[in-house]
């Protein structure tokens, strides 16, 4: 549960920085359509 914390964290402090759009598109689509969990 505490990397599930840490993760979120990195997320949320990634997207509060100027990532570019597409790349959060193919992320979340790699996230989403992987076995990630």
């Amino acid at each position: 549960m505490d990397n599930l914390l840490i993760f979120v964290c990195v997320f949320y402090v990634a997207m509060k920085h100027c990532i570019r759009w597409d790349f959060r598109l193919k992320f979340m689509d790699f996230w989403t359509s992987s076995d990630f969990w």
